[in-house]
């Protein structure tokens, strides 16, 4: 030890360089450390989750998450099966015993799930993955006195600005509404033009086609032609035309039914400071900071 002292006495330069350079890689070390606010833990489970439009949670319920627990009885490496059910979903926790691998659980599931043959034709293909354990590191509300719209707007453009982040990996929101046009047809005019309803929603989806028609191949290269008629505005909807008048106008949407823009109406409400709010959950993962 006294010849190493020695050694730095009579050598200063290199001492301050050794110095230097500790504290150098200290710097760069702090600045590339990543932050955790819980220590990492490895994913023990497996979900499946199956969309299943228009069902009700008890159709759900039958259709879908008993048959996928039936499919996984007595599958090797599982300690707890649970299912949640809800209007249009259904989700299935698999817990794996502890020393059986996650991989090879994985790998089972998928088997015997694919082997299921009596799900329902609108059930969607299910989805199985890991659960990667996420962390919920902060929560973001967006509140206000304003229009729902406004909120709604607001929400989505700061939800995408925290997604465009790459230390986030996930972001549960609540308070989010489901935008809607309704229609809704005067039974007294369209009496009055000869006119059903049958007949009114058939134009009605004729303006909803998204289609492609087919290429044209020119010495520049190749330019695809479309033809949709997709309707997304109120405005599309209003100048919609439906018959054609014996003067020869046309009879517009607008002339037979009430056209409004607003949402699905919400079974829940959200508010922060006695304000309409929109919550955003932000969570991590085991390699996020």
């Amino acid at each position: 030890m006294h010849a190493l002292t020695n050694w730095f006495i009579r050598n200063p330069v290199a001492a301050n360089l050794l110095m230097g350079l500790i504290l150098v890689a200290g710097l760069l070390s702090v600045s590339q450390m990543r932050i955790e606010g819980f220590p990492k833990v490895p994913a023990d489970s497996v979900g499946i989750s199956v969309y299943y439009p228009g069902a009700s949670a008890a159709q759900v319920d039958e259709a879908v998450a008993q048959k996928l627990e039936k499919a996984l009885e007595g599958l090797p490496g599982a300690q707890r099966i649970v299912s949640f059910s809800s209007d249009a979903s259904a989700y299935v926790r698999v817990k794996k015993d502890g020393g059986y691998p996650l991989e090879r659980l994985l790998d089972d599931i998928k088997i015997r799930v694919d082997a299921i043959a009596s799900l329902p034709q609108l059930a969607e293909r299910p989805v199985i993955s890991r659960e990667e354990f996420n962390f919920p590191a902060l929560i973001v509300q967006v509140y206000g006195a304003v229009e729902a719209d406004v909120l709604q707007r607001l929400g989505r453009r700061v939800k995408a600005e925290l997604q465009a982040r790459p230390e986030i990996s996930k972001i549960n929101q609540w308070g989010e509404e489901v935008a809607e046009i309704s229609i809704e047809l005067d039974p007294l005019r369209l009496e009055a033009h000869g006119l059903n309803y049958a007949e009114v929603a058939a134009k009605i989806n004729q303006s909803s086609l998204l289609y492609r028609s087919g290429e044209l191949k020119t010495a520049a290269g190749t330019i695809r032609v479309r033809a949709d008629r997709q309707a997304y505005r109120w405005e599309d909807f209003a100048t919609l035309p439906i018959a054609q008048r014996a003067d020869g106008s046309q009879l517009l949407l607008r002339d037979l039914a009430r056209i409004t823009d607003g949402f699905v109406e919400a079974q829940s409400q959200v508010r922060y400071q006695g304000l309409p709010a929109i919550g955003l959950e932000i969570q991590i993962d085991g390699k996020g900071n």
